[in-house]
């Protein structure tokens, strides 16, 4: 297939992925929007998935870091940096446990909340403009259904 498809113009060898290919489709949604988030949240020094980090750490109660990467699904070591740069910028602090030094509890700093609070309207603001521009307000609603439905699988 490599091959055939170096012979072909870029738009057409999209125009067939789009046609036939839900996996591309949904993948260069989630890049598109992905993107635009990542845009807008820039000014604070942090990318969607650090804002995932601490989302998740707002609606937990006393999270470790570990119970985060796992939610997440994130490495040890890439959770150990996103929440470095996260430290870095006073969103987070992280103490030990007090039954086991080796489990270190995340918790949001005042800062933290506040950016939380403020990048969720960014968040709600870029995902309502990157479907309004394509679906009806009916459709967006079946379509988040449809989304949940299809995330809640195992």
């Amino acid at each position: 297939m490599k091959n055939y498809l170096r012979y072909l113009p870029n738009t057409q060898t999209n125009n067939i992925l789009n046609e036939n290919f839900f996996i591309y489709q949904f993948y260069k949604s989630s890049q598109k929007l992905s993107h635009k988030f990542n845009q807008s949240i820039a000014k604070f020094g942090i990318i969607s998935v650090q804002f995932a980090i601490l989302y998740l750490i707002q609606e937990s109660k006393e999270p470790n870091q570990k119970q985060l990467g796992e939610g997440l699904g994130i490495d040890k070591a890439s959770m150990v940096k996103f929440l470095n740069g996260l430290e870095e910028l006073n969103y987070i602090t992280r103490t030990e446990d007090q039954t086991d030094r080796r489990i270190k509890i995340v918790s949001l700093t005042t800062q933290g909340m506040k950016v939380v609070k403020q990048i969720n309207i960014i968040r709600l603001n870029v995902e309502k403009k990157f479907l309004s521009d394509k679906l009806t307000l009916t459709e967006m609603r079946s379509f988040y259904s449809l989304m949940r439905k299809i995330a809640s699988q195992e």
